[in-house]
């Protein structure tokens, strides 16, 4: 049944649609002013992959689907995406231009697991098909354990912890061991590496020469003067690199902390980092963005749209529209409380190729029932023509992230790939230390 269930990304690739509007012409000379992000179709060079559109198409959704999408507002583990989730509105605008329409219900979980359950139980009574849940932390699990109770499907691009438990829930993004190991090749030559375990899903496999948990309270300048200690020469075995683990805000305390004591090792974050709310903790506590901060992750940052052929071509997409949206003064964000423009600086790819992926789903169960499309789920495998920004993504197991995290340093200078960055600094973009620059 699992063969028969199996989607290939080349059975359903998207119409070709072109757009010749003008004024969204205007929106996209606006994403990268003289540089080769939209290069003339007359000196594109052949690529064995299908065409990429702003436009998806879905002609075999039901005119009645709706997708859930769970956030964190407030100030909880979890909120550091509230932003970034605003992605999935990316991915609706596409599919409306691509004659579907998909409507979104977003609910605040409010960093608890009984308000994670509430949340669900709310989108269940709204007839959602799936849910993608733009949340992390330890209070996913009512979320979870009430989505395995309705049977709703679950895609997770933001969480890495533990899901062997639940079914027709799925991680897009990489998990705890998979992140362990990349951040050991990061920090590599060193032999002797400290992880300040600052909170957080532990990380499984990571080779520290020492650990110190760093309470929520803890004086942190005393902190760095500990690390400071250990990384001194005169010791028989100093310590030598500083891995970070923790809620995207501590991080960046920390890392502030170790730069004020002016400790010269190199630093590696987990993937909390690549939150918007890592820089702008970073500006708040007069650090520097420094692009020796390394951590790992998919290549889901606007330099994807730098690649060559479809991978640069479907990032490209994404971020017109994007940037379509944020002209509109009748967008508005999930929340509804804000126009679209004002999260359009930090609205995540992440977010909108769950949203993709759940749609594609529903596609091929042409059924906005949830067991329908968690069955349908199940099995597929999509890529760029599907209308991903990056990657492959297969709903085989929980880890539906294919591949092996990559390298991330932290621009210090704004990549220029969005006309609206926010001048605040929680904008700033990883980018992938593999990709062409």
């Amino acid at each position: 049944m699992e063969e028969e269930n199996k989607k290939s990304v080349a059975s359903r690739s998207p119409k070709t649609k072109i757009i010749l509007v003008a004024a969204f012409l205007v929106v996209i000379g606006l994403v990268v002013a003289g540089s080769a992000l939209f290069r003339p179709s007359e000196k594109k060079e052949p690529i064995a992959d299908p065409p990429v559109t702003m436009a998806l198409e879905a002609s075999r959704v039901p005119k009645d689907a709706t997708i859930g999408i769970v956030v964190t507002y407030g100030d909880s583990e979890g909120s550091e995406w509230r932003d970034s989730a605003n992605g999935a509105l990316v991915a609706a605008k596409r599919f409306e231009l691509g004659g579907t329409s998909i409507a979104i219900e977003t609910r605040d979980d409010r960093g608890t697991v009984d308000g994670a359950r509430s949340a669900v139980e709310d989108l269940k009574k709204s007839n959602v098909s799936g849910i993608v849940l733009a949340s992390s932390g330890s209070h996913v699990s009512g979320a979870l354990d009430e989505a395995q109770k309705s049977g709703i499907p679950v895609v997770l691009p933001y969480y890495s912890g533990p899901l062997a438990q639940y079914s027709d829930v799925y991680r897009t993004s990489a998990s705890n061991k998979d992140v362990a190991s990349a951040l050991n090749k990061i920090v590599q030559p060193a032999t002797n590496p400290l992880l300040l375990n600052a909170g957080g899903q532990a990380l499984e496999g990571l080779t520290a020469g020492q650990v110190r948990d760093v309470g929520a309270s803890e004086d942190l300048g005393a902190v760095a003067k500990s690390v400071h200690s250990l990384a001194t020469s005169d010791r028989n075995f100093p310590i030598d690199a500083v891995v970070i683990n923790g809620t995207a805000q501590r991080q960046a305390q920390l890392v502030a902390a170790l730069q004020k004591a002016k400790i010269g090792l190199p630093i590696a974050l987990s993937p909390q980092a690549t939150s918007p709310v890592f820089a702008l903790s970073l500006l708040a506590e007069n650090a520097s963005l420094s692009s020796e901060l390394t951590s790992v992750g998919s290549q889901s940052f606007d330099d994807a749209a730098l690649s060559s052929g479809a991978s640069g071509q479907a990032m490209n997409s994404y971020l017109s529209v994007l940037q379509q949206m944020a002209t509109d003064e009748d967008s508005l964000s999930l929340a509804g409380d804000r126009p679209f423009a004002e999260v359009a600086p930090v609205a995540d790819s992440r977010a909108h190729d769950a949203v993709v992926a759940m749609v594609r789903a529903i596609e091929d169960a042409r059924s906005t029932q949830p067991q329908k499309v968690a069955k349908n789920l199940h099995g597929l495998s999509l890529g760029i023509d599907d209308g991903l920004t990056q990657g492959t993504l297969k709903f085989s197991s929980e880890e539906a992230f294919v591949g092996q995290p990559k390298e991330l340093r932290l621009a210090n200078q704004d990549l220029g790939l969005r006309s609206m960055n926010t001048k605040d600094g929680s904008a700033k973009q990883w980018f992938a230390v593999t990709a062409a620059q």
